[in-house]
């Protein structure tokens, strides 16, 4: 890690240059192959589309899949009409995800992709299942998506008035911090006996990370080390399994040497909430789909539970923000989570 003295303007001008040196290679490389492009409303996939479509690739097709109706898809499908390319909308659902968990091919995607490190990321499965039994998808066909941008662009980096401050900082508020993220989807982790065994193992992991001789650390960037090193590369970058199951190649553009080495050397003021990676992206504005499209925009679906969810809310304003997260968790995303992925067991096996 090592802060820049260069201003906006120049990052910007060398992160330019450097997505397009990343995506004339990838175009270059794979010159009129299908490319199948799994686009959102977010930064990272339409990033990927723009880049592939900047250098000049014609052979794209973008798809969506979730929630009948649901946001991403509306506004993935509004980008690719504007830019003239096929879109496929596949509709997933908890019934849907619920059936497939049943099937031999997930049994099998489970012990394909076993690693020991950590679950399986199976988000993408059922869709594909579904997807590749409806189309007839070349064997040459090639698929990248935007993982992880959100990441590397400083989107994991916690949001805190304390860690803002950085120099009141220590150890322990770096290791809260990391736990309180990465564990709060089971409450009984936060408290003894547990919590104190992950954090002794969280001391250990760091210790081996730190240099010894190096007293100084940025915070920062060790928060950042421990997400890559325990939930990047063992869970969310072995999704990436799913294209090899189904026998087709996969490529990672933003996870490339040049972008990759580039974030590493950013400042953290510019990282906080993606600030620099947001910023730089709607300006340069490729293919003309970042302004006029929503980033992100959300709505609750199934449209039948909102009222339920929202009479809960308004109990919850009372009680507390936190215990409010911990039921919907619990309770609420099994049904309104886009990609089902809770679905994956029982509703009942879900909230135990």
């Amino acid at each position: 890690y090592n802060k820049t003295k260069l201003n906006f303007t120049k990052l910007k001008k060398k992160f330019i240059d450097v997505l397009d040196q990343t995506f004339s290679r990838l175009v270059k490389s794979n010159h009129d192959r299908k490319i199948f492009i799994p686009l959102s409303a977010g930064l990272d996939s339409r990033l990927i589309l723009s880049g592939v479509l900047r250098h000049g690739h014609k052979n794209v097709t973008c798809y969506s899949y979730g929630l009948k109706g649901n946001t991403d898809t509306k506004i993935a499908k509004n980008i690719t009409q504007k830019l003239n390319i096929p879109f496929l909308e596949i509709v997933t659902g908890p019934k849907i995800v619920r059936s497939f968990s049943n099937t031999e091919t997930f049994k099998n995607y489970q012990k394909f992709c076993e690693t020991y490190s950590s679950v399986p990321f199976s988000q993408d499965l059922p869709a594909l299942h579904y997807f590749f039994k409806d189309k007839k998808i070349p064997k040459e066909a090639l698929f990248i998506n935007g993982n992880t941008g959100d990441f590397i662009s400083g989107g994991h980096i916690p949001c805190s008035p304390d860690l803002s401050k950085n120099k009141s900082l220590k150890l322990d508020d770096l290791k809260n911090l990391f736990l309180d993220k990465h564990y709060s989807l089971w409450n009984k982790y936060k408290e003894a006996p547990f919590r104190s065994k992950l954090e002794k193992e969280f001391e250990l992991i760091l210790n081996n990370l730190i240099i010894e001789k190096e007293k100084k650390f940025n915070l920062f960037n060790f928060f950042e080390v421990m997400e890559w090193y325990h939930r990047q590369i063992k869970f969310v970058i072995s999704g990436q399994k799913v294209y090899e199951f189904l026998n087709r190649e996969w490529r990672l553009p933003l996870w490339e040497f040049p972008i990759k080495n580039f974030f590493e050397q950013l400042n953290h003021t510019y990282k906080q909430d993606q600030f620099f990676y947001r910023k730089c992206l709607m300006e340069a504005n490729w293919q003309g789909i970042w302004n006029n499209f929503p980033v992100n925009k959300k709505k609750i679906f199934p449209i039948w539970i909102r009222p339920i969810r929202y009479f809960l809310k308004s109990i919850y304003f009372f009680i507390g923000k936190e215990k409010w997260y911990d039921v919907e968790r619990k309770y609420i995303n099994y049904w309104t989570s886009n990609t089902s992925s809770y679905s994956l067991v029982p509703y009942y096996d879900s909230i135990l």
